[in-house]
């Protein structure tokens, strides 16, 4: 397995959280905005959007485990393990750095250490999808905004950002 240190590299330059609560940003993708901080941690902490982010990261391990199992059986919980401990100690304190505003709570902490290990993992087995899940996840955090649920049924439908 190799690992994409460009990835790394944007994560760690990325200015996490400056555009949170204002600046509309074009995405290729749908996208809804959170009006306020309220109805930001309204959604990021709703129980549709943690299943949703969990469903997705067992899409990741049921994809791995069916199409290529042998790396699967091999790397999966080894590169996972790596992938906890040498980056996302480092991103994290990155946007610690960033949050001006006060943005993040253990919780929103919490829900976005799990979906950057979910877009280094699908880096990681290169099944990072240009139109998936969690591309769509890194697109957002990259331009400064946090994506913080889900309206509409999914996968119809269109990320909230704040």
């Amino acid at each position: 397995m190799n690992y994409n240190e460009k990835l790394f590299k944007d994560l760690l330059a990325c200015d996490w959280l400056s555009n949170c609560g204002h600046g509309d940003i074009a995405y290729d993708f749908g996208v809804k905005s959170a009006k306020n901080a309220e109805i930001m941690k309204k959604n990021i902490t709703s129980l549709k959007w943690e299943n949703m982010c969990l469903d997705e990261n067992g899409n990741l391990s049921e994809y791995m485990f069916i199409n290529r199992k042998d790396e699967y059986n091999k790397y999966w919980n080894t590169g996972i393990r790596m992938l906890k401990k040498l980056y996302i100690p480092q991103i994290m304190n990155k946007i610690s750095e960033c949050d001006k505003e006060g943005i993040l709570t253990k919780e929103i902490a919490d829900d976005m250490s799990m979906n950057i290990l979910s877009i280094l993992i699908a880096d990681y087995f290169s099944i990072l999808d240009e139109d998936g899940f969690c591309n769509k996840l890194l697109i957002v955090y990259l331009s400064g905004h946090l994506p913080c649920g889900w309206y509409g049924n999914y996968p119809e439908g269109e990320i909230i950002i704040y």
